[in-house]
């Protein structure tokens, strides 16, 4: 018999990304684990789960393999990775990639544009500004600095292309994929358990999610969004299929002089965002895609409610009401479809 039992997932911060990904408070029973592989670790800073139930053969090597590939390629906190080396490339030359980097980039202008630039995966010079990087600083960047670097970031002079698969900067610039490579690992996890014949399972990397199918008790998977005062459980969303993923700017900040930083910054302005939502939690077919577009959406603060419902994405708004002192719950109405309410 199996005994119902609460288990949240929560994780400390992630040195991988500029990007703090809300942890989303797992709920999920120890029925829903019963007879399924398991498998958990580290990786990009953070903690993976996956649990699932195969036809085929899974292996911790086959997972761990798959994630250390996506580390090689994109991690800015490697010299050697892919990334890195594009960033010391020169100007105007094509530079060689794998499919796979061309994808997330793509991903990425996608997103950029839908946010007028708002997202934008070339803010690498002012992330590390501004410390949230692989850089740390004691100060904060001065507004002359700040002017400068953001000379230098324009998603619009990064090129690419699928055959042969490459990148190209048409003026000096650097990328940082924090907002979007954990997203593209859950996505790596998930192809790999396709590959293996998994009717069921769920995939995560550090609050980043993907499910498919139904748990051991044959139900849609339930994932709890943590309420940002740490007072427990917002919302609960049932998820039969896609992908979940949060930002958030309460957890990560850097203080200079007495005075607090989020560390999401808005790629027109060079500055941490500033304005009253806490959270914003996206659902979406892919993880590269739910990761990107709740940065931006995040970014947006305020009008990402308006840019979500307009283009029908799925998404939930936590923010802070200063009458009330407290936070108020808002959803897109493809979102509201899948609360349990």
């Amino acid at each position: 018999m199996c005994i119902a039992e609460e288990q949240r997932i929560h994780y400390s911060k992630s040195f991988y990304s500029p990007f703090w990904i809300l942890p989303i408070a797992a709920l999920l029973t120890a029925c829903d684990f019963a007879g399924y592989e398991s498998y958990g670790g580290s990786t990009m800073g953070t903690y993976y789960r996956v649990v699932a139930d195969c036809q085929k053969t899974l292996s911790l090597s086959k997972i761990t393999e798959a994630l250390s590939s996506v580390d090689e390629e994109m991690s800015n906190y490697r010299i050697d990775s892919t990334v890195q080396q594009f960033n010391r490339s020169p100007t105007e030359s094509w530079f060689g990639v794998d499919e796979s980097l061309v994808h997330v980039v793509s991903v990425a202008y996608d997103v950029s544009r839908l946010s007028s630039g708002r997202f934008d995966i070339s803010i690498e010079p002012l992330v590390s500004a501004w410390g949230f990087g692989a850089t740390k600083v004691s100060s904060r960047p001065s507004n002359e600095t700040i002017e400068t670097l953001l000379k230098q970031v324009d998603y619009r002079a990064l090129e690419f292309r699928s055959s042969p698969p490459g990148l190209r900067k048409k003026r000096p610039l650097t990328i940082d994929l924090s907002g979007i490579a954990k997203g593209y690992g859950v996505d790596v996890l998930a192809e790999l358990l396709d590959q293996s014949d998994c009717d069921n399972y769920l995939v995560e990397i550090g609050g980043e999610l993907r499910v498919k199918g139904v748990n051991q008790a044959n139900r849609a998977w339930k994932i709890g969004i943590e309420n940002p005062s740490g007072g427990g459980v917002q919302t609960k969303i049932l998820m039969p299929r896609g992908s979940l993923a949060t930002t958030g700017d309460y957890r990560n900040y850097r203080v200079f002089d007495g005075e607090s930083y989020p560390h999401v910054l808005d790629a027109t302005t060079g500055y941490p965002v500033d304005h009253n939502v806490a959270s914003v939690t996206v659902h979406m077919p892919t993880a590269t895609e739910a990761d990107a577009i709740a940065t931006a959406l995040f970014v947006l603060g305020e009008e990402g409610l308006e840019l979500a419902t307009a283009h029908d994405i799925a998404a939930l708004f936590l923010t802070w009401n200063e009458e009330t002192q407290r936070f108020v719950q808002e959803t897109t109405p493809k979102m509201k479809l899948l609360l349990d309410d």
